[in-house]
């Protein structure tokens, strides 16, 4: 297992998501923690012209992704106030951000905003990016449910009168007696629950309000209604860098999130620490173990099983809890040593829902980045990973993404000139570095089925040559189902019958694979179906290219062949000179005599010849 990776900023590998990132010096302290929406130019865009006053200073940067912009404003938030970073005090207002308090302390609960938090036995929801949001969040509770919103203190109920609230059945009365204490702790548990995220039934009665006022022309009341409904959208992006409810015992929590995955041949887990409710760093690893066949690579437990030992064998700060993806046969023994090396009990948990479900998914997605940001590393690809490239890997039930796709296609005319393409599509973009043309010198006469098999062959007798590359996760063939028996038997002939081969039809753009009879069918906007036709389409490009320049230098060699004293050297310089016989076609003698080589008389004849040639 190694070490947290870190390294100098390498721009070209961070993610196009939202996230909050670190720059760091050459000691490792953090200068400054920023926001984006888009990571990789957001980071960017601090050493570019003009860059940054500390872009000089950073010798690493670090990310942690998020899920949207709300919650990456947060994360910058809670590292901001953990990290203390120099040009962050100095540039920015440290705010608290504001949160949604159900006094639960008090005899009869009210709802308002606040940006303090209190041990006072309230429940707290939030924070929220913006005021507008929390505002418009309140309303909507205050549509919804008749709870107070007076700002009396419990001790002083009952009142002579109630408010206009009561009249309007906006509220139930609590300041009157009109309801029980008990009665009305319960309608406060349901603008609890209502906060907490059960919104489907809110939701659809809010629209019913929104419809019934548009059609009585209540326009402006509708309008109101919309502008609950998209408070209502804002809330339900899921806030996991922050707990939605103190009252769950999230706020006293320290917890460890262990994200887990896989591109290629790199492993990456990533420890997400959340200590007091607030998501405050992460960790990531890559893990190194003996080389191995796919099927004969470790699962994800027992990669858990590995990490966890040596990871905690030596932290000196333990969490209370521990959550990942899978459950652990060896559950029981990896607690024992935790509790051995923490002190106390550390359980090991596998969330099905909820906020900490979602912040194992944020880990998992963290982990995901830094695994496909290392594999290009170390492969030398650049840009990300078409998410395309995951959709085949399902579709097709591979072990690991098919990040290497090679695509053949034959292109000849009436037999003639036939040539073979091999193009290359790594991560699910086009590498023309990897591109290959092959002569087909076998087959006479209109075979694309013997055709394709000679290209596949003189492909697979290179198979350890560098010049190649790596060998294909997947090989695409041009051609329905004959295609691709006809390139199955090659490989088969070969002993590389393991190797994943699918074809792809032009006319109703089906996918043909040898394990199922029927072909597939993908929607038009499938961007795996899309992926494909770029890699099919390429390969036909490539072929069609190249038979191309051959027939045309066969034909200009074939119009200047019967001249008398025209050598082959003659007619290279004449090409050269010219570049075209359509060219030495327009010239005069004089022009064409001016070429060394070329005396008056030869050049005569050359012209005369040419418009010979062009009468018949």
């Amino acid at each position: 297992m190694n070490g947290p990776q870190s390294s100098p900023p390498d721009l070209e590998h961070l993610p196009s998501c939202p996230g909050a990132y670190l720059m760091k010096d050459t000691r490792g302290a953090v200068l400054y923690v920023g926001t984006a929406k888009n990571l990789a130019s957001r980071v960017r865009s601090h050493f570019s012209a003009p860059p940054s006053r500390f872009a000089s200073e950073v010798a690493q940067v670090e990310y942690i992704a998020a899920e949207n912009a709300g919650e990456a404003l947060l994360l910058e938030y809670n590292l901001i106030k953990r990290h203390r970073p120099p040009y962050n005090i100095r540039l920015r207002d440290d705010k608290r951000y504001p949160y949604i308090k159900l006094t639960m302390g008090e005899t009869y609960p009210r709802a308002y905003l606040t940006r303090t938090l209190k041990e006072d036995g309230s429940y707290y929801f939030g924070p929220y990016p913006d005021v507008k949001a929390a505002r418009l969040v309140l309303g909507a509770v205050k549509q919804i449910f008749p709870y107070r919103s007076c700002k009396y203190a419990s001790k002083q109920f009952p009142l002579a009168r109630p408010c206009i609230d009561f009249e309007m059945k906006r509220c139930v009365g609590p300041c009157i007696g009109a309801v029980s204490a008990e009665e009305y702790r319960q309608l406060c548990q349901e603008v609890a629950r209502f906060l907490r995220g059960r919104q489907a039934e809110v939701r659809r009665r809010i629209e019913e309000k929104m419809q019934a006022s548009s059609e009585q022309q209540r326009y402006e009341k509708a309008a109101t209604y919309r502008d609950i409904l998209n408070a209502l959208d804002t809330l339900s992006e899921r806030q996991v860098i922050n707990t939605l409810d103190r009252s769950g015992g999230y706020e006293k929590q320290n917890e460890d999130y262990l994200g887990l995955s896989r591109c290629g041949d790199v492993t990456a887990m990533v420890v997400l620490k959340r200590r007091r409710g607030r998501v405050v760093s992460s960790e990531h690893y890559f893990l190194d173990g003996p080389p191995a066949a796919p099927e004969d690579e470790p699962g994800d437990e027992a990669i858990h099983e590995a990490f966890i030992p040596q990871y905690y064998d030596r932290v000196s700060e333990f969490p209370q809890k521990v959550f990942l993806a899978v459950p652990l046969k060896s559950r029981e023994a990896l607690e024992t040593f935790l509790a051995a090396r923490a002190g106390h009990r550390v359980p090991l948990i596998s969330p099905q829902r909820g906020v900490r479900r979602q912040t194992l998914a944020l880990a998992q997605q963290n982990a995901a980045l830094r695994a496909e940001e290392q594999f290009r590393k170390t492969h030398g690809i650049k840009g990300r990973i078409d998410p395309a490239v995951e959709q085949l890997q399902r579709l097709l039930g591979l072990a690991k993404p098919p990040l290497r796709i090679e695509g053949y296609d034959i292109s000849n005319i009436g037999g003639s000139d036939a040539v073979g393409s091999l193009v290359v599509f790594q991560g699910g973009r086009p590498f023309r570095s990897g591109y290959r043309k092959f002569r087909i010198q076998q087959v006479q006469g209109v075979d694309d089925y013997a055709m394709m098999r000679e290209t596949l062959r003189r492909r697979i007798e290179r198979r350890g040559d560098e010049r190649f590359g790596t060998w294909p996760d997947v090989v695409l063939i041009d051609g329905g189902r004959g295609h691709l028996a006809a390139a199955a038997e090659v490989f088969q002939e070969a002993g590389a019958s393991d190797t994943v081969l699918i074809g792809l039809a032009k006319e109703e753009e089906e996918i043909y694979t040898l394990e199922r009879k029927e072909p597939i069918r993908l929607p038009e906007r499938s961007p795996l179906r899309q992926m494909l036709q770029r890699v099919r389409d390429e390969a036909h490009r490539f072929a069609l290219t190249y038979h191309r320049s051959l027939r045309s230098r066969k034909l200009r060699h074939s119009i200047l062949e019967d001249i008398e004293g025209l050598g082959r050297q003659r007619k290279q310089k004449l090409l050269r000179h010219f570049g075209s016989v359509e060219a030495i076609r327009e010239a005069s003698p004089e022009e064409i005599g001016a070429v060394p080589g070329i005396s008056p008389q030869l050049a005569e004849r050359i012209k005369n010849h040419l418009r010979r040639v062009a009468a018949e």
